[in-house]
Parts: C-alpha cells; sequence; structure tokens
C-alpha cells in the first residue's frame, strides 16, 4: 500500500505532534488524516480558503424541512419524505399523461415542484462543509448553523422527516414509491462525518447525540426491513453499490459493527463478484445512456465501499486480481479530451466526475499515474468534494 509524498510528509511532521487531536470515530474521512492536516494547515492554504467560504456562504442558509412542499403523501403524513423518478415523463399519446413512460437519462424538470429532494441534499452538503470547516478553524459558528440545520431537518417534532423513504422516486399512475428511491440518501456517510466532527463543540449537546442516532437507527432499521430496502439491496447497480455504502456506515454509526460486518460480506459478493468484470468494465453502467456519469458515480461508491471494508478489517483493494483498480484503469484513459468513449452518452462528460475515485486510488495503489493525473486536472474550486481536505 502506497503513501503519496504529500502523505509521507504529514506522518513525519506528526512525530513530532503530541496532542488529543480527533479520537471519534469517522465514517469516509480518516481522523489520523485530519488531525495531522490540521496540525499542518499551511499545506493546505487553497482547500481551506474555498472551504471557510463555502461555509460563510451556508451560515446563511435558511434551515429547510420536508413541511416545505406543496403536496402531502397518501399516508397523510407531511413528513413523509416525497419525490418523484426523474427519468418517468407524461404520456404524450394520453390526455392525462398516465401513466408515466420513461426516458432514460432525461431529467424532467416536474421533479423539482416536490422540494424534499433537494431539501435534504442541501442539509447533507451544509452540515458536510460546516462540519469540516468547524473541525479545522473551531469557529463555534459553523457548529451552531449545522446544529440548527439538522434540528429542524430531524429532529424536531414540528418539522422532522420520518425515518423512511416510502414515497421516494413515485411515478405518476405506476406507483406511490420504489426502492430506487433510497439512492436520494446516498450521501449520509458525508453528513454522519460532518455531524461527529461537531460532536466535540458547545452546539452540539448529548441529546443532540442520542436523538440524531436514534432517527439513524430508525431509518437503518427501514433500509434493512422493509420491502423497499430489501428491493434496493439486490437492483443490480449503483443502487446496490450505494445502498451498502450508506447501511455500513450507517451500522457504524449506531455502533452495530456486527450488522456493519454482516453488511460488509452481502456487500461483497452483490458489489464486486457481480458488478465488475474481469477487465474492470461496469456492465450495467455501460448499457445505460449516460454511461460515463454512471460508471464513474458506481465507481466512487465501490471505493467507498473499500474504505468500509478496510475499517470492518476486511480490506479489498486487491480482491480477486485487483477488480476495483481495473475498474478504475479501464475509465481512467478517458480522462483526457483527446480519447473517445465508445458507450452511449447523452450528456456531455463531466470528466473530473472520476477524481474522487483517482484522490483515493491513490492513497492505496503504487502507481504513480494517479498522482500524475490529479496534479493535471484537480482544481479545488471545481470539487464539491473538497478531495485534499479529505484524503490528503
Amino acid at each position: 500500500m502506497k503513501r503519496p509524498i504529500k502523505k509521507i510528509l504529514l506522518f513525519i511532521l506528526g512525530l513530532v505532534w503530541v496532542g488529543s487531536g480527533f479520537s471519534q470515530n469517522l465514517i469516509l474521512l480518516d481522523k489520523d488524516n485530519i488531525n495531522q492536516v490540521k496540525q499542518h494547515q499551511q499545506l493546505f492554504n487553497a482547500e481551506l480558503d474555498l472551504l471557510y467560504q463555502r461555509a460563510d456562504t451556508t451560515l446563511t442558509m435558511r434551515p429547510t424541512s420536508v413541511m416545505d412542499k406543496g403536496v402531502v403523501a397518501s399516508s397523510g403524513d407531511k413528513h413523509d419524505y416525497m419525490s418523484r423518478g426523474p427519468y418517468w415523463w407524461p404520456d404524450p399519446k394520453k390526455s392525462d399523461g398516465l401513466p408515466y413512460i420513461r426516458r432514460d437519462g432525461e431529467v424532467n424538470p416536474e421533479i423539482v415542484k416536490i422540494s424534499d429532494k433537494q431539501g435534504l441534499k442541501s442539509v447533507i452538503n451544509a452540515v458536510d462543509v460546516l462540519g469540516l470547516a468547524y473541525f479545522y478553524s473551531e469557529n463555534e459558528n459553523y457548529a451552531q448553523k449545522a446544529t440548527e440545520l439538522l434540528e429542524v431537518w430531524f429532529l424536531d417534532s414540528a418539522t422532522r422527516m420520518n425515518p423512511n423513504l416510502n414515497f421516494g422516486q413515485a411515478i405518476p399512475g405506476r406507483t406511490e414509491g420504489r426502492g430506487i428511491g433510497i439512492i436520494e440518501t446516498r450521501d449520509f456517510g458525508y453528513l454522519l462525518d460532518g455531524i461527529s466532527l461537531i460532536a466535540q463543540s458547545e452546539a452540539w449537546t448529548e441529546q443532540h447525540q442520542t436523538q440524531i442516532k436514534q432517527w439513524v437507527s430508525d431509518y437503518l432499521d427501514w433500509l434493512i426491513n422493509s420491502q423497499h430496502g430489501k428491493d434496493e439491496a439486490v437492483n443490480g447497480n449503483n443502487h446496490t453499490t450505494w445502498y451498502f455504502v450508506q447501511t455500513i456506515a450507517m451500522a457504524l454509526f449506531t455502533d452495530q459493527d456486527s450488522l456493519a460486518t454482516e453488511l460488509q460480506k452481502r456487500g461483497v459478493k452483490l458489489i464486486v463478484d457481480q458488478q465488475l468484470e474481469a477487465d474492470g468494465k461496469q456492465p450495467e453502467e455501460l448499457s445505460r445512456t449516460r454511461s460515463w456519469d454512471y460508471s464513474t458515480m458506481n465507481l466512487l461508491a465501490v471505493y467507498y465501499f473499500a474504505i468500509l471494508s478496510e475499517k470492518l478489517g476486511d480490506p479489498i483493494w486487491d480482491f480477486q486480481e485487483q477488480k476495483i483498480k481495473k475498474a478504475l484503469d479501464f475509465l481512467l484513459p478517458h480522462m483526457s479530451k483527446d480519447s473517445k468513449w465508445g458507450y452511449p452518452q447523452i450528456k456531455e462528460m463531466d470528466r473530473n466526475s472520476l477524481l474522487p475515485v483517482l484522490k483515493v486510488a491513490a492513497n492505496h495503489y503504487s502507481e504513480e499515474i494517479y498522482d500524475s493525473v490529479l496534479l493535471q486536472q484537480y482544481n479545488p474550486k471545481e470539487s464539491d468534494l473538497l478531495l485534499g481536505l479529505r484524503y490528503p
């Protein structure tokens, strides 16, 4: 396993640092890495400046909740999360458009009429940024804002979201909700790490921690035992991968390590065995109309799954003759604008969507090509993941 030059430098500098640092468990982040970055922030000025700019902007964000939407699910409870399937459109041959028909990869703008999806995404993104900003700056304003956003979306009885996605990605005229809707909580790992990063602040109390753990535990129970959750676990593409990333993350956050291990063992078979071919192709994603987008999206989840597997004592970086590495190597040549992507892609390719995977891979494999491509193409201003701070 490789240690990039910057990581070696941080390790050496860390030898002379004595202090408690951040001690809580993290999900997608590594506490040793972020502790050492905090002690040597001068190496990360560009990333930190951008982080604080984004965090300062977030301080003015209005708290949002599931109560903001103008509709109510058939349950009659507005606290139930709702969303529409993005690729479903009115049937032009029907006067009422029902039932909707599928146009893969083409997003129906009607989906924004139900605000829950965007609201949840904004909360996750904000807590992610605020948590990192609080950890590196110790500015209590960031922790206070994150706490406010979390209270409104998850904890306050008047505004909290019920811990289920029974009505996620509905299709008019077909279904009120599908297991596929669970993809909309795929970024919970960022959310949970953000919560852990503010846990030592004055704003985040033991009561907050108890309440959010209960909410996450209840949602995890729904993910595992509901029919929607069972369907998503075996969907067979990126939905399955992200299902296991988020369920394992929630199990670890709620101190259910044995459950996390059980989920990881199931996930290896459904992800590495079934989704990745020996040459690195991802056939389920390559068959889509936005094959590059879905290949990079799924591979990021695969690499997060590898991070979680390592934390559970079962590293899979070299599993099955380095299948997950070969999946990256299959996509890597197409980072160049001169390359021809020979699969369906109805939208312009965002070649930089592979950068997060490259950054994680650079910390685990010895090939210099990963560092080289990152050096050429990584620009913190264009990265929503603030890669230099997540995986130094």
